[in-house]
């Protein structure tokens, strides 16, 4: 299924406009290059399950999730619940982000405060994240509700936008099927 764009919304921070647009359909249809990809999981399960964003990743661009859980960039699953990617040679996706919700201790907000915290480490370590595509996280087989995190993610990304001068110029919010 193509991407569909529903929505655009311009924040401005003391650094210029940025930018939230929200799609539907598959996110692996996405065609500009983008910074970063998040995905959510469950603890340590990161199997390509059919109907799944991480499966659509193996499937559609051979992008195997498990196998960058291997050997990641940053490892933070302790403190924050989540790791990043090396490097990716992808035409589209520089890197991946793995958020796991369920299974770590951590509430919904929790899980994106620490989502934006980790953005802050990625720009301290000179790691440009103009781009990111999210879908929407947890909503698929860990059945979070759509709602609940929309409200959390749109708060937190806020926030972090009017406080971080280098990152984010475009947010890819995709609802996928």
């Amino acid at each position: 299924m193509p991407l569909e764009r529903l929505n655009i919304v311009e924040v401005e921070t003391k650094w210029g406009y940025r930018s939230f647009e929200l799609y539907r359909g598959d996110i692996t249809a996405l065609r500009e290059p983008i910074d970063l990809l998040v995905v959510s999981a469950f603890a340590n399960s990161y199997a390509p399950t059919s109907g799944s964003v991480i499966g659509a990743l193996y499937d559609k661009l051979n992008i195997n999730v498990d196998h960058l859980a291997r050997t990641p960039y940053l490892q933070l699953k302790q403190a924050f619940g989540c790791w990043v990617s090396q490097a990716l040679d992808h035409p589209i996706f520089a890197r991946v982000l793995c958020l796991e919700f369920i299974g770590i201790g951590f509430s919904v907000a929790e899980v994106f405060e620490n989502l934006f915290t980790v953005l802050a480490i990625l720009e301290l370590r000179n790691i440009q994240i103009k781009t990111l595509a999210l879908p929407m996280l947890g909503t698929g087989n860990q059945q979070l509700n759509h709602e609940q995190v929309t409200n959390c993610l749109l708060k937190c990304a806020i926030k972090f936008l009017e406080h971080s001068q280098y990152s984010i110029f475009l947010a890819k919010l995709v609802h996928f099927f």
